[in-house]
């Protein structure tokens, strides 16, 4: 059997890597001059720019694993926990994500309640998100979606978008809810508000990372 693959990205590279380790024979198929996608590495007088997505979570070990199985594990840098911070672009000024944010959900309200990357609409909706009943989906909805309905638009264009585009370089409007984000729905479905169920889950759980817990590659 002959498999042929549409796109040489990083999603079509490692399909072809795996289906080459079960024999299975495949074709790749890309209308640009190199392969990578969205992923490459430009010089711009003289600096090194990283274009695409140049990190991933470390909660979610597949990565890890590829990256070591094709030699690249020696490359990975973890993120420095001491001085790591994570700023957000707003009216042309940088504004440091609030402590205890849990990806998009506020772990704790007070940092969020005092931040200047919320208006007074997005933080109300946050303090009424803690009510919300629980719910199960009986179909896929994209990341957009999911935290629109739950803190507003704004978190949308300032959490989702620009912490998930490190990671998957893509729009979260076309990115499902139920493959990046898996835990989120579990707790729509258990307690309702998404704030409540980051805040039962463990100190230390590795289910949800801080915002900031991200690994990165020079692929």
């Amino acid at each position: 059997m002959r498999v042929a693959i549409i796109g040489a990205g990083l999603s079509g590279l490692a399909a072809a890597y795996y289906l080459g380790r079960h024999g299975i024979r495949s074709i790749l198929i890309e209308k640009a001059n190199r392969p990578g996608g969205l992923v490459r590495t430009d010089f711009v007088d003289g600096c090194r720019l990283e274009a695409g997505p140049d990190s991933y979570l470390a909660a979610k070990p597949a990565m890890t694993e590829l990256a070591q199985d094709v030699g690249l594990g020696a490359q990975i840098i973890s993120s420095n926990d001491v001085a790591r911070r994570v700023f957000i672009v707003r009216h042309g000024k940088l504004v440091p994500l609030p402590h205890g944010m849990r990806m998009m959900i506020p772990g704790q309200l007070l940092p969020a309640m005092t931040s200047e990357l919320f208006s007074a609409k997005t933080k109300l909706r946050m303090m009424r998100e803690r009510f919300a009943a629980p719910r199960a989906r009986t179909h896929d909805i994209s990341v957009a979606e999911l935290i629109g309905e739950h803190f507003g638009e704004e978190a949308v264009e300032y959490l989702a978008e620009p912490l998930l585009a490190g990671v998957y370089g893509g729009s979260a409007a076309r990115l499902s809810a139920a493959s990046v984000l898996p835990r989120f729905l579990d707790y729509e479905q258990r307690y309702g508000s998404l704030i409540r169920g980051a805040q039962h889950e463990p100190k230390n759980s590795d289910c949800i990372p801080p915002a900031n817990d991200r690994k990165s590659a020079s692929l």
